[in-house]
């Protein structure tokens, strides 16, 4: 079982992206990934893609390289894909519950992995894993990134009185 707090957002970019509408439509439960694949799918600059990393650049992690068809994105500092390698690592191969940032994070990772068909299914995923680990991690990764519970709805708004 995996625990969230289904009540607050990030605090980060990933509100803009899709969170705040989905705690507001918290009583038409979707998957998760059906959320994101929706935002990435989208053609602006409030697609989950562009904010993602935009945020990333804005952040220090990238540094962003206009070309003449597309944009490429580079990794500033090896030790924060360090960190964040281990923080999965750590996430997926322990009981620990992931915060809500996490649990966006790994649910991108899931469906980049499987956002195409004729594609290398976890490519991305198990290079961070023996094969022993990655068993293990991918089952985890499936609970975390799948199989969400539903969200409860919000509760009713607290009437005003009137004091005299």
């Amino acid at each position: 079982m995996v625990e969230l707090d289904h009540n607050q957002g990030t605090s980060t970019y990933l509100d803009t992206m899709a969170l705040t509408e989905m705690i507001e439509q918290r009583h038409h439960p979707r998957e998760l990934v059906d959320w994101l694949e929706e935002s990435v799918d989208k053609n602006d600059d409030e697609s989950a893609s562009v904010l993602t990393l935009d945020s990333l650049v804005k952040s220090g992690i990238f540094r962003k390289e206009k070309l003449s068809v597309g944009t490429r994105f580079y990794l500033n500092n090896q030790e924060i894909k360090q960190s964040l390698v281990q923080e999965v690592r750590d996430t997926l191969l322990t009981e620990k519950t992931p915060d809500l940032y996490m649990r966006v994070l790994l649910t991108l990772l899931q469906g980049a992995d499987h956002y195409r068909e004729n594609y290398d299914k976890d490519k991305i995923f198990k290079q961070y894993f023996s094969k022993q680990e990655y068993k293990q991690a991918k089952i985890r990764l499936k609970v975390i990134s799948r199989d969400w519970p539903p969200i409860p709805p919000p509760p009713p708004p607290q009437e005003m009185t009137a004091t005299a």
